[in-house]
């Protein structure tokens, strides 16, 4: 905020801010050198985070290099913000610790990821243009989904794996699906953008412009604007091309986005739009939305359960998903054996790990249980609610309770990290 400085020599009174201005890091791909900046007057410090800034200047696993362009429009800057697809869950607390884990945990179990993923490593993050970020995460403006073909291809993929995981799950036997998304074929997608919000999202005809790039020089550039509730190519007709389909490349294959948590978040978005009544989208909109929702449904699936099994099950997890070490070591088929996670107990109604808010239905199906982790996957970065602080707590009393079988969280985490090293 601003604030009066008042200078003894010579004696005067100047403007200045709370904050002073943050170190411009380097990035090499622009050849853009480190930009310090002077002491504060006041000795205040930035706004950001110093160490926050400097982790992006090379990509890891948790972060995503500065150099890379906005995810949407392809356009190249400093000031854009790293946007996760499934929402970051913020906080320190115990409680913010088992909702986080419960995500991932789910996630892992479905064999959407890998059993070492963190909803902040660079498979789930995408550089973003702050406003395109605000309008798509904050308000649904609009959603990121894959493009038809894509969605066709995995809908094949998981109608197979579920398919196969129901006849393990009838004999008994655990099973985890394998979504061969180390197939890169398969794991770089082609992304589409899905206008929910047309007279908010571009009004007064504003164009949105989206980078063709050869290398990293921008060629030409594409200006779209809504014509009849779809974004469209210059010269904006009815019959012009939507907006460009988009992609990230990463020079290692697990860094790139994870496709089914792009779909997942777009699945959240389209489910809350018609829970609203949202009027119907025009067709290469509503094509894309019903595919996506297939998608979700499909990645949400989970097969009957066995009302008289009681004994523990174990499901191997497929570690060529997202794997933070796929590129430097291959995984050793004796070393799979023992890569052993998600506690199963087989006892009616339980999904494994916490078991709040999951009831099995006298239909012995799993929809309540997946509705469940819907409603568990649509967090935001937002400040927790009065309902949220409840699943919290109701999740911390699952957990205390599972541990008395040998099932707590914390033993789980214990075993993981003994097998890692």
């Amino acid at each position: 905020m601003a604030k009066l400085l008042k200078q003894t020599r010579p004696p005067i009174t100047k403007l200045t801010t709370t904050f002073s201005l943050p170190k411009l890091h380097q990035v090499p791909a622009w050849g853009a050198a480190e930009v310090p900046r002077a002491p504060h007057s006041d000795t205040n410090k930035s706004p950001t985070s110093s160490a926050a800034s400097s982790a992006r200047v090379a990509t890891t696993d948790y972060t995503i290099d500065r150099a890379e362009p906005c995810f949407i429009t392809n356009v190249s800057a400093y000031t854009h913000v790293q946007a996760h697809m499934i929402n970051a869950i913020r906080g320190n607390t115990d409680a913010h610790r088992a909702y986080k884990g419960e995500v991932e945990m789910f996630l892992e179990r479905q064999g959407i990821v890998d059993h070492l993923f963190d909803l902040d490593q660079a498979c789930n993050l995408a550089n973003m243009d702050p406003s395109l970020h605000s309008a798509m995460d904050k308000y649904g403006m609009f959603a990121i989904t894959c493009s038809e073909t894509f969605l066709d291809k995995y809908i094949e993929i998981l109608k197979g794996e579920n398919k196969k995981w129901a006849e393990w799950n009838a004999l008994r036997k655990p099973y985890t699906r394998h979504l061969q998304l180390f197939v890169p074929s398969n794991r770089i997608a082609e992304y589409e953008l899905v206008v929910l919000q047309r007279d908010h999202f571009l009004p007064d005809d504003t164009v949105i412009f989206y980078y063709h790039r050869q290398g990293r020089t921008v060629s030409t550039v594409t200006g779209c604007k809504m014509v009849d509730g779809v974004l469209r190519q210059h010269p904006w007709a009815q019959d012009s091309p939507i907006y460009p389909a988009f992609q990230v490349r990463r020079e290692i294959a697990a860094y790139n986005l994870n496709p089914y948590l792009v779909i997942l978040a777009a699945e959240i978005k389209f489910r809350r739009y018609n829970a609203a009544n949202g009027p119907a989208l025009p067709p290469p909109y509503d094509t894309l939305m019903r595919k996506t929702l297939e998608v979700a449904d499909l990645l949400y699936f989970q097969p009957v359960v066995n009302r008289d099994a009681s004994s523990v099950q174990f499901a191997i997890v497929n570690v060529d998903v997202d794997s933070r070490y796929a590129q430097d070591k291959p995984l050793d088929s004796n070393v799979a054996s023992f890569m052993e996670f998600g506690v199963r107990t087989g006892a009616e109604g339980d999904s494994g790990g916490s078991t709040a808010r999951q009831r099995q239905p006298a239909t012995g199906t799993r929809q309540k249980d997946a509705d469940y982790w819907r409603h568990l996957m649509s967090g935001r970065d937002l400040e927790l609610n009065d309902n949220d602080m409840e699943l919290l707590r109701e999740i911390e009393a699952s957990n205390r309770a599972a541990s008395s079988h040998g099932q707590s969280l914390e033993r789980v985490e214990q075993w993981t990290k003994t097998l890692e090293l």
